[in-house]
Formats: C-alpha cells, structure tokens, sequence
C-alpha cells in the first residue's frame, strides 16, 4: 500500500511540473514591444501551413458555406480548395510567384494570370491582397497591418491591454489578452468613425510553439460583407503537398 501511495505521488507531482512546465514557455504580452517581437518570431517560424474546415462569405444578397483544404508556403504560396454540400468540389486557387492559377469545377473553367485584388474576389467576394490571405489564415492579420514604430499603448487591465495606431487618417485598434498571448478584437475606423474593418478572432491552440486561432470573422460593415474561416484542423511546419490536380482535360 505504501508503495503504490509513493508511485502515486511521484505521478501526481510529474503531472504537474509537466503542466507548469507547458504553460510557462507560452510567450506573454505585456508591452507594444512584447507584441511586436512575438509577431515578428511567429513571422519567422511559420514555414508551411496546413489546415481543414469550414469557410462562410456572407453579404447582404446572399451567404455561401463551403467546406475547404488551405496550404501555405510563406512567403507566398497559397492553395485553397473548396468543396460545397455533399463533398462536391466547388473550385480552387493557387498562386505561386505572383502568379495565379483559378479553376472552376462547376463550370469547368481555368483562368491564370497575375495576381491581384480582383482574382481572390471573383473566388471569396472579399477585398484581400494574396498577403492578406495568407496572414488570415495564419492568425497574422492584425499585427501585420500595424506600424510598430508608430504605435502606442492606450489602456491595460489585469486581462488585457489595447494597442492604437492613428497613421495614413484611419485608427486602428488591437485589444490583446496579455496574459494568454492572442488578440481579441482588431478594427480599423475612418476620420468620421465609421468601422472599415473588424476582425475577431477565438479558440487558440498553441501548435508547434505558436499561438493560432481556429475560428476567425473579417467583416466589413460599409459594404455589409463578412468572411468566417472555422478551422477543424491546423498543422503548422509539417510537409505540405502543394499540387493543384484538374481531373478533366476539357476544361478551358
């Protein structure tokens, strides 16, 4: 009986220390400059990206659900595959070198070029750069759209602190969990205060030594538009295989 109480106690005080030990690399924010070299460190050590769940566009004529396959290799390669009800494939696209290659398995269309604003549009409906996306995806947005330098702290509590930048006539606004090492809610508003952008991000998981959200909402009040990505499985600096396979030979 002895013996098995001191197995015990040897196993509830290594179960312990191991969770201490777990909790205590997690990167805490406390400062503007905390923020900016846990971005900047996350920045480096996302290699590729991988993940699947589910992708809503919602706008004030219709909302669109699909299902989706996302691969990353930063700095900026980006395959995104969507599927609709049933696993039906919908479309996807790929750019590589600022090159984009976009097919349509419905109409059973391919159209390449160059990358720009309008050719992720015509997939999501929403006004992202390529870099944008893959920031999104990644958890980055909100810290890559700041200027550091020009920063400021405005207000800190026991639970969080919030980040102001007022440059180029649009306030944007970062609040941060200090103690837990994510944003809550960013938002950039125009001179009339008018929100332009707002993105709110929950259920973070620590992967590979990084803090990333797996529920994700962009929205954009003036044009009444938003974008949702719900994460159901994330892999981060794993092999990717980043090939776009067209089944038919009669697509154009």
């Amino acid at each position: 009986m002895i013996i098995h109480r001191l197995i015990y106690l040897i196993l509830s005080i290594l179960i312990v220390s191991c969770a201490s030990s777990k909790k205590s690399i997690l990167p805490i924010f406390n400062s503007t400059e905390d923020v900016y070299k846990i971005y900047t460190d996350y920045n480096k050590q996302i290699k590729t990206f991988s993940g699947t769940g589910n992708l809503t566009v919602e706008s004030d004529k219709n909302a669109n659900n699909s299902s989706f396959e996302v691969y990353i290799h930063r700095p900026d390669s980006f395959l995104i595959k969507l599927k609709g009800p049933f696993g039906i494939s919908i479309g996807a696209l790929m750019i590589t070198n600022d090159e984009f290659r976009m097919v349509n398995h419905i109409e059973k269309k391919i159209q390449k070029g160059k990358v720009d604003t309008t050719t992720i549009m015509s997939l999501i409906n929403i006004p992202l750069s390529v870099n944008n996306m893959i920031d999104m995806f990644t958890g980055l947005y909100p810290y890559s759209t700041l200027n550091f330098s020009k920063d400021y702290l405005t207000t800190k509590n026991e639970k969080q602190f919030t980040i102001v930048n007022n440059s180029e006539n649009i306030k944007k606004e970062l609040i941060i969990n200090h103690s837990k090492n994510y944003f809550l809610k960013y938002s950039q508003t125009d001179t009339s205060g008018k929100i332009i952008i707002e993105l709110l991000s929950n259920l973070y998981e620590h992967i590979n030594g990084i803090n990333v959200p797996h529920w994700t909402r962009l929205s954009f009040p003036i044009q009444n538009t938003s974008l949702t990505i719900a994460f159901s499985n994330i892999q981060i600096n794993q092999k990717i295989n980043f090939e776009l396979n067209i089944p038919y030979e009669d697509y154009r």
